[in-house]
């Protein structure tokens, strides 16, 4: 019987060769691998990091509230900015506190700003809103991705408090903050790349809110509230009063006697005036001391009262307002191109000689457009831009 070809192994020593070479490889590969998986993390921490800044942003904006700084674990606090973040999140408040690799994350108020001694700030509690402008509300969110944050930040602010916030805000990327609390045996033992800081400025989200009672001792004083609380009066004589409110805020406007006249969001600085009875985005004729009611009065009562069911054409105050101006343009642009509604180089008596017996119709379009400015040198009807006139 004829044997096969005799199979040899690997002998001891060449399998000792290959572990060895192996070993080599991944001792050289290992520090390559971890620095990609920090990376990756650094990535996502930073990202993490970002949509908290926004939750809480979002947060403010739609519950017109900034909560209590607190650092707590929110399995021992409800009341931590961690289940604030977690609940608008819809997320686990404890992912929030602490990141994937376990690290606690930390949050931080400027202590010389507004929000040092004015939070929990609820803006549907009367007085509303902030009487000076909100100055310094600044926040941070600090993590990190290799190494626990110094022990002592968790007591912050009563651990180092002001001069801690500054060193941290100011530190540019590539270093890290010099305050002491980051040396030393209980302090921050990673490198500058594996600290992140995510900065929050508050300072844009209110607005300042201006509001004149332009009614002196005449229709009494007009009346205001925020996010549908008790309606509050506006100070006589012209004076009000400026208030700075978190943007998204409701502002509601009233009339003398406390009845919603009208409510808008504030998204930006917004001023208001109160003249003959009712809310004004802009000076109508100023402080007032008779009671006559003007135009706007009268056209605001039109506009508020139902429709007529037997109307003909089933005509509403709106469409009767629409059909007018329209009329209205029609007549002045016809008006303008006819010789008896120009000066057409008469002035004085002469022109009214001339033409006589247009000066009634004359007189109607001058005082019907007489809030109008001209724009073209004075040759439109009576030096007032017929473009302006759908205005009316």
């Amino acid at each position: 019987m004829t044997e096969g070809p005799h199979k040899r192994g690997f002998s001891i020593i060449e399998l000792i060769g290959v572990m060895a070479v192996l070993a080599i490889l991944a001792g050289a590969m290992a520090p390559a691998v971890l620095r990609q998986t920090d990376r990756a993390a650094k990535v996502r921490e930073t990202a993490n990091l970002s949509t908290m800044a926004a939750t809480l942003t979002q947060y403010i904006i739609r519950s017109n509230t900034i909560p209590q700084l607190n650092n707590a674990d929110p399995a021992t606090d409800p009341n931590s900015w961690a289940q604030v973040i977690g609940s608008e999140m819809t997320m686990a408040p404890a992912s929030i506190y602490r990141n994937s690799r376990g690290f606690v994350r930390i949050f931080m108020i400027d202590q010389s700003g507004w929000l040092a001694g004015n939070l929990p700030y609820i803006e549907n509690q009367p007085p509303y809103g902030v009487m000076t402008a909100p100055t310094n509300c600044r926040v941070m969110i600090l993590s990190t991705i290799d190494t626990a944050l110094p022990s002592t930040l968790t007591n912050y602010p009563s651990s180092g408090g002001q001069a801690v916030f500054n060193d941290i805000w100011s530190t540019p990327y590539g270093s890290l903050p010099t305050n002491s609390i980051w040396s030393g045996a209980s302090g921050y033992k990673g490198n500058y790349d594996d600290l992140l800081i995510q900065r929050i400025n508050l300072d844009p989200l209110f607005h300042r809110v201006a509001l004149v009672n332009g009614d002196t001792n005449l229709n009494g004083q007009g009346y205001y509230s925020a996010n549908g609380g008790s309606p509050i009066a506006v100070p006589g004589g012209g004076t009000g009063f400026n208030a700075y409110h978190l943007d998204g805020t409701v502002l509601g406007l009233h009339f003398t006697n406390r009845v919603l006249m009208y409510k808008e969001v504030i998204r930006s600085d917004i001023s208001r005036i109160f003249e003959r009875g009712i809310w004004r985005d802009e000076i109508g004729i100023g402080i007032v001391s008779n009671g006559v009611p003007d135009f706007t009065v009268i056209a605001a009562a039109f506009f508020n009262a139902p429709s007529c069911p037997g109307a003909q054409w089933g005509a509403t105050p709106r469409g009767v307002s629409d059909a007018l101006g329209a009329f209205m343009y029609g007549y002045a642009t016809w008006a303008s191109e006819n010789i008896c509604f120009t000066n057409n180089g008469y002035s004085g008596s002469t022109a009214n000689n001339n033409y006589g017996k247009f000066t009634p119709e004359f007189a109607m379009m001058q005082s019907a457009l007489g809030a109008f400015t001209g724009a073209n040198g004075g040759a439109s009807l009576f030096n007032y831009p017929s473009t302006a006139v759908p205005g009316l």
